[in-house]
């Protein structure tokens, strides 16, 4: 099926798809795999992998005859025929990249098409396919239409959203990002529900709601566009919304299929399109009973925001806090201040809506005392009476963002493609902020200690 050309690209050896492959008919079958993370927290093992079910269902859509695997680790073990399939494709994060690498050779050894996407691949395609010659090629962003185009056997170099080695050189193609109406929604069929739905209950006892799920209704972030974003956030791909109608159409499906009662939208932040939020609550259908979970900036929310969030039936919100200390929310170009999410937080309580407040902690010249500012800012939106829950992360600068490109300029870590990610965390305090980050693990146990449940982002040791 495949021929290896033998190439040198900085003494590396490569192995490049033969073109006559094109001369072929399509793939008959592949496997689409989201391998376990290093530091798995609750959410995910009751969160459906929306990325690689979107790949699915458009596949599906458009090749009707090859058979599609989805196989999501966080959940449940791969089966043992798992590279049986022709095509592997990998959806990559920084959490999860050395498990993708193991995966990607036992593919290979089994004379798979080995394809990687999601984020983390996204930003480091040039040097996984530098490194990695068991990986063939990298869909860079959406990956829908470029996914699709493989198992149709087009050439590499002619697929847009695709780097791939052409020549013994290494390309990145034209990236195109997909008309999200134009696709449908995620199909669930690919996976059993009723498996998340009981994680949910497992992690979440208590929860007035027993089958949650999640969704999208926007991709993308206008403030990065504008700005260049948050030093933290490795945002990939343009602003994009759904259309109110169609927003609606798969809610209504999941209600009536799933009996889904909880929706946690992905969107960046669910509020930074006024216009099209307006526009959403008037088109909202009359029977629809699901409570929403989802993102928030501080600075977007005010009381008719809030109103219209109530009227959606939004139960509860996380609000991106990141510090309580003013000059650390500058150093992370956030673009809110802590008076902005009191305020925020006081209007979601009038309308009772419930908020999680997260904080990053590890900013740009970051000291005891900012650190501190934290501290107490957690305990003065806690006063306000309806912070559900905490969050608390330290600071890692991930590929594609501001953060990243600092770290570049202090190490040679970053030239490789594989790193501890605590290791990043630590050179990052060292260079970047005047404490040790021993020192913000022990703000993250005084906020442990404060009078509502903690949630930490990524186990740290």
């Amino acid at each position: 099926m495949l021929a290896e050309i033998r190439g040198s690209l900085n003494n590396k050896k490569f192995i490049i798809l033969n073109k006559s492959i094109n001369d072929m008919k399509q793939f008959n079958s592949i496997n689409l795999i989201g391998p376990k993370s290093k530091h798995a927290f609750a959410s995910i093992s009751w969160q459906p992998p929306l990325g690689i079910l979107s790949l699915a269902t458009y596949i599906k859509e458009h090749t009707p005859e090859i058979e599609i695997g989805v196989f999501n680790e966080e959940v449940l073990p791969l089966p043992s025929d798992v590279f049986n399939a022709e095509i592997i494709g990998i959806n990559t994060q920084i959490s999860n990249y050395e498990r993708c690498l193991e995966l990607a050779k036992k593919a290979k050894d089994n004379d798979c098409l080995v394809v990687f996407g999601g984020a983390f691949a996204t930003c480091m395609a040039e040097k996984i396919l530098e490194n990695r010659d068991f990986v063939d090629a990298i869909v860079i962003g959406d990956g829908e239409m470029a996914l699709n185009e493989i198992i149709n056997r087009k050439f590499f170099s002619k697929i847009n959203n695709l780097a791939c080695r052409d020549g013994g050189k290494i390309s990145i193609n034209k990236q195109i990002p997909v008309d999200l109406n134009s696709i449908s929604f995620p199909d669930r069929s690919f996976i059993d529900m009723n498996v998340y739905f009981r994680n949910f209950r497992k992690f979440h006892p208590n929860s007035q709601f027993r089958r949650p799920t999640t969704f999208y209704s926007q991709k993308g972030c206008i403030w990065h566009e504008k700005t260049g974003g948050c030093i933290f956030c490795g945002r990939i791909g343009k602003y994009r919304t759904i259309k109110p109608e169609k927003f609606w159409k798969e809610i209504e499906y999941l209600e009536k299929t799933y009996k889904i009662d909880y929706a946690f939208d992905q969107a960046d932040s669910f509020t930074q399109n006024r216009m099209w939020l307006k526009e959403l609550i008037k088109s909202k259908p009359s029977k629809t009973n699901i409570k929403f979970r989802v993102w928030l900036s501080s600075n977007q929310i005010d009381n008719e925001i809030a109103e219209i969030l109530s009227n959606l039936g939004v139960h509860d919100a996380f609000i991106g806090i990141e510090s309580g200390d003013p000059k650390s929310l500058q150093a992370f170009q956030k673009g809110t201040t802590p008076q902005q999410n009191i305020r925020a937080t006081e209007i979601l309580n009038k309308f009772g809506i419930k908020a999680y407040a997260q904080f990053v902690l590890g900013a740009p010249g970051e000291t005891e005392e900012s650190l501190n500012n934290s501290l107490e800012h957690a305990k003065e939106l806690i006063k306000i009476g309806n912070i559900e829950t905490l969050g608390c992360t330290i600071m890692l600068p991930l590929p594609g963002s501001k953060s990243w490109e600092m770290l570049k300029q202090k190490t040679k870590v970053l030239e490789s493609d594989l790193f501890d990610y605590k290791e990043l965390q630590k050179i990052w305090m060292n260079e970047f902020t005047d404490v040790k980050i021993e020192t913000i693990k022990k703000t993250m146990k005084e906020m442990e200690k404060l009078p509502v449940p903690m949630h930490l982002m990524r186990k740290e040791s």
